[in-house]
């Protein structure tokens, strides 16, 4: 995003529509918090088993956190989904690309 909102004075001005904003940015992590949430599935192994309920919350919160940008509450939310479930350390490897490109 911040290399994107340097060069914008090289981008064409009809190109302006499909330019990323900050507010796109809160959209879409938005729009993934919502659709993790209502996913059948999740919902159905909630009702199932009562832990998976917290893993669910922590893992929807790593994704939220990792559309946000933010480096320390997704590095807390990771360590302890994946307390619960190993699955979510392949997180990390996508984790690596999208903090490395920022300063965060």
């Amino acid at each position: 995003f911040d290399q994107e909102t340097k060069e914008k004075s090289t981008y064409k001005k009809d190109t302006q529509v499909l330019w990323l904003t900050q507010e796109n940015i809160q959209k879409s992590a938005y729009a993934v918090l919502l659709c993790s949430m209502i996913n059948p599935l999740s919902i159905g192994t909630c009702l199932a088993k009562s832990s998976l309920v917290f893993h669910n919350l922590l893992l929807t919160m790593t994704f939220y956190f990792f559309m946000t940008y933010q480096l320390l509450p997704f590095i807390v939310t990771l360590c302890l989904a994946s307390s619960i479930s190993l699955y979510p350390i392949v997180l990390i490897a996508p984790a690596l690309l999208q903090f490395s490109k920022t300063d965060a």
